[in-house]
C-alpha cells in the first residue's frame, strides 16, 4: 500500500517542480523587467453597408501579413455597420506590426476575387499601404508600438 501513495507523492512533486521551472522560463531574467504590453484600437472606415462582418487581424511579423490571418497576433470579426466600426486589441507586446482588414459581405471568412485575382470585396492596410498589383508589404503598412502605448490605428477600407 505505501507503493501507490510514495508513487502519487512523487508525481505531485514533479509536477510542482515542472511548473516552477516554466514560470522561471517566462519570467524575463533577473534585474530586467518585463516590457509593458500595450492596446492598439483599430478603427476600420469606410465601411460601405451593414452586410456581413469586418475582419481585422493585427500581423506582428511578415510571415503572416497579409494573406495568412490564421498566423496573425489576434484576429478579429466584427458586424459590419455602413461607415466605421473600431476593434480593440490588448495586451499587445510591443515592436512592429502591421494591421489588415476587409469587408467581409457574404460572411464566408475569405476576401472573394474575381478574374485576375482582383479583390470583389472591400479591403485596407494600416498606414493606408498600398501597391499597384497585389498586396503591400509588411514594411509599407508597419508601425511601432513602444512599452505600454495605446495606439489608435485608422485603416480605410477601399
Amino acid at each position: 500500500m505505501k507503493a501507490p501513495r510514495v508513487q502519487r507523492w512523487l508525481a505531485v512533486m514533479c509536477l510542482i517542480g515542472a511548473s516552477v521551472y516554466a514560470s522561471a522560463r517566462a519570467l524575463p531574467a533577473r534585474g530586467q523587467p518585463a516590457p509593458a504590453t500595450g492596446q492598439v484600437v483599430v478603427q476600420v472606415l469606410g465601411v460601405a453597408d451593414a452586410e456581413g462582418q469586418v475582419l481585422v487581424a493585427l500581423h506582428r511579423s511578415p510571415a503572416s501579413f497579409p494573406d495568412h490571418a490564421e498566423r496573425a497576433y489576434g484576429r478579429r470579426a466584427v458586424k459590419a455597420r455602413a461607415g466605421s466600426i473600431e476593434v480593440v486589441f490588448d495586451g499587445v507586446p510591443p515592436g512592429p506590426f502591421a494591421v489588415s482588414a476587409f469587408h467581409d459581405s457574404d460572411r464566408d471568412f475569405e476576401l472573394d476575387t474575381g478574374l485576375f485575382g482582383i479583390p470583389q470585396e472591400d479591403y485596407g492596410f494600416s498606414r493606408d499601404a498600398r501597391k499597384p498589383f497585389g498586396p503591400p508589404d509588411f514594411a509599407a503598412a508597419r508601425l511601432t508600438l513602444r512599452p505600454g502605448e495605446h495606439m489608435r490605428v485608422r485603416v480605410r477600407v477601399h
